[in-house]
């Protein structure tokens, strides 16, 4: 499928711009996962990815052979331990997405390559079905259902791309050659020569939301692009050192992975606009300064879960990941100023 596809460019003085009575109530946050003292982390780090469902949080670690698990833990309070799926030495789990079906899809890059993996898994983590998807390393996985279909959408690390394939049989999992063109879509950002996407979520109506560290936008690194359905346009906004996304009633809460300036953009849907940031000080906890935000879901409690990458700072600390959720969003009293609503997605990511 040929597509025109041009690329606009939202102005900053617009996307920075914060929007006169839309301000939310600043979440509070817990932890619901420390490694820190953890008996069995073994040098276990790099708290990557996170996807909720099934009464459940996923996340995954990145770093540390053997130990690229992925846990499953009860997302209501004490938050605690269901299981995990142990890794061979060379997955790296960059992104976890669940469908409502009871899938978990595991997008594992093989350390040391650019091999990608995509491993099926039931709600308790037990694999079932695995596919190799070749090329090019995973920035962020997510699943949509478009109609009675379910699709597998797939960020790249590299060449700006996006593939879909088709998971109604998750046992056979096939490229979609139906989606731009034979299966693929290339990002167009003229301004940027290494653009490098991350996260990932896509709409029921099929809007393609996915971030960027390296993509510049108004001549500063890190954007939020928003993928027409069709492709034929992309709107980009600046979000610094943007790794990360997650929808949540008619909002987009970005994550930055930039050691003391991580932080939680909040984007409205409708003028796309930067209308909130959230800082290291907003959110309570410190970094260090090679540290950062790295994944994030939303659950359809609107708890934010977010992985805090590392943020011991140096191996002699202790490997020390945490994961954080926060109070519900939005604010009962913001509910009111919403435009949008039940924009909770399958999840996706990244």
């Amino acid at each position: 499928m040929s597509k025109s596809t041009f690329n606009r460019v939202i102005p900053a003085a617009i996307a920075v711009a914060a929007l006169a009575g839309s301000a939310m109530a600043m979440p509070t946050w817990t932890v619901a996962y420390d490694q820190t003292g953890v008996p069995s982390s073994g040098g276990t780090h790099g708290m990557r990815s996170v996807a909720v469902g099934n009464n459940s949080v996923y996340f995954g670690f990145i770093q540390s052979s053997p130990n690229r698990n992925v846990y499953r833990h009860d997302w209501d309070a004490p938050y605690g331990f269901m299981n995990n799926r142990g890794a061979n030495s060379g997955d790296q789990p960059k992104a976890i997405a669940t469908d409502d079906r009871g899938n978990v899809f595991i997008g594992n890059r093989v350390s040391g390559t650019q091999t990608t993996i995509v491993k099926v898994h039931d709600a308790a983590l037990t694999e079932q079905h695995s596919f190799n998807f070749s090329t090019n390393e995973f920035g962020g996985v997510a699943v949509a259902k478009h109609g009675s279909d379910y699709f597998l959408y797939v960020s790249r690390e590299a060449g700006r791309q996006i593939n879909r394939y088709n998971i109604n049989d998750v046992s056979n999992i096939t490229l979609d050659v139906s989606f731009g063109t034979g299966g693929t879509y290339t990002l167009p950002m003229a301004n940027s020569s290494s653009g490098v996407l991350r996260g990932l979520w896509v709409q029921p109506d099929g809007t393609i939301y996915v971030t960027s560290r390296a993509d510049q936008v108004g001549g500063m690194a890190g954007a939020l692009h928003r993928v027409a359905s069709d492709l034929s346009t992309v709107d980009s906004i600046h979000v610094a050192s943007a790794q990360d996304v997650a929808l949540f009633q008619g909002k987009a809460y970005v994550t930055s992975y930039a050691g003391l300036n991580s932080k939680i953009s909040v984007v409205d849907l409708g003028p796309y606009a930067v209308s909130e940031e959230w800082t290291v000080a907003d959110i309570g906890f410190a970094r260090g300064s090679s540290e950062g935000y790295a994944g994030i879901d939303i659950d359809p409690k609107g708890r934010i879960w977010l992985t805090d990458h590392y943020y011991g700072g140096s191996s002699s600390l202790g490997w020390s990941d945490r994961l954080l959720v926060s109070s519900p969003i939005p604010a009962p009293g913001a509910l009111a100023l919403l435009g949008l609503s039940g924009l909770y997605a399958i999840r996706r990511r990244r």
